[in-house]
């Protein structure tokens, strides 16, 4: 999911219950698995990055 949106996250699993993939998603990004960018508000739009990507962790770096 490295690049790919929160929106695409979502749909990504499309059999699964909605719900359950939203939870996963955002645990993942609760647990900092997966970045993006929180100074502004989470949209579809937000790009998600893996934890092992080498750019900066905070909007301010």
């Amino acid at each position: 999911m490295d690049g790919g949106t929160l929106g695409e996250a979502f749909a990504c699993l499309p059999d699964r219950p909605a719900p359950l993939v939203r939870a996963a998603v955002l645990h993942l990004l609760w647990k900092q698995q997966w970045m993006t960018d929180l100074s502004v508000p989470l949209s579809a739009r937000s790009v998600l990055r893996s934890a092992s990507w080498a750019g900066p962790r905070y909007a301010w770096e």
